[in-house]
């Protein structure tokens, strides 16, 4: 099978109404007519997006191709790189914003684009809890099939009127030290292993798009008891 897009291809996409529930916004391109057949099939026939990562996705409409783009809202013009293919979508890097949301905002967290501990702060409060709304009206209605008229409309959002600061609990990660019986055999069987430490290294979260770890010193939407521990 032909890939839909080269690595590091640039494109220019408009984002859908919704995010995912990971925050990653949804666009989806035009195929190629001349792409093989099995290619313009897995976009024609494949229901729904099925990698973990991205459940959530809508139906995938005839012969467009799904990129999932992080740090987006939905409605913006955006530029992206393509980095990653799957069978039936795509991965990409935002490169740059062509028209900006009027919900966008500058995050206060230096680690907001890569940091997968939050997905929102780049969107005002306001436009955070509609979105979380409506993702919760579509599960409902996508997932649980059921009918808008067989479930009462779900209520808005209820926020604190804390900003930041308010999340009492968070699940950060870290990576796992040697043992110390590990750690002395390689050092005596001069194995480079060794020069791992036995000590829990930082602590954070993993990045949006894979699996490495990201030191979180201080997390704007933890609350001042939980940054102390993070300390």
């Amino acid at each position: 099978m032909d890939l839909i897009f080269q690595y590091h291809k640039e494109l220019t996409v408009r984002i859908e109404p919704s995010l995912t529930n990971l925050g990653f916004g949804i666009a989806r391109v035009e195929l190629d007519e001349n792409l093989d057949k099995d290619t313009a099939s897995a976009a024609s026939d494949t229901a729904s997006v099925n990698d973990n990562e991205h459940e959530e996705a809508k139906p995938i409409e005839k012969k467009k191709w799904v990129i999932f783009v992080p740090n987006v809202i939905p409605g913006e013009l955006v530029l992206v790189k393509i980095y990653r293919n799957y069978a039936s979508y795509s991965d990409a890097d935002l490169l740059q914003i062509i028209e900006p949301s009027p919900d966008r905002i500058e995050p206060p967290c230096s680690l907001a684009t890569i940091c997968g501990g939050c997905q929102y702060q780049h969107i005002t409060i306001d436009r955070q809890r509609e979105m979380k709304t409506m993702q919760v009206q579509e599960l409902f209605e996508r997932l649980g099939g059921l009918e808008t008229h067989e479930f009462p409309t779900v209520l808005d959002t209820l926020g604190t009127p804390e900003v930041f600061g308010y999340r009492s609990k968070i699940t950060p990660h870290y990576e796992a030290p040697m043992r110390k019986k590990e750690w002395k055999n390689a050092q005596n069987n001069g194995d480079a292993a060794a020069s791992k430490s036995c000590e829990i290294g930082s602590i954070g979260f993993k990045e949006k798009a894979s699996r490495r770890l990201v030191d979180v010193p201080y997390c704007h939407i933890a609350t001042p008891a939980i940054n102390d521990a993070l300390v």
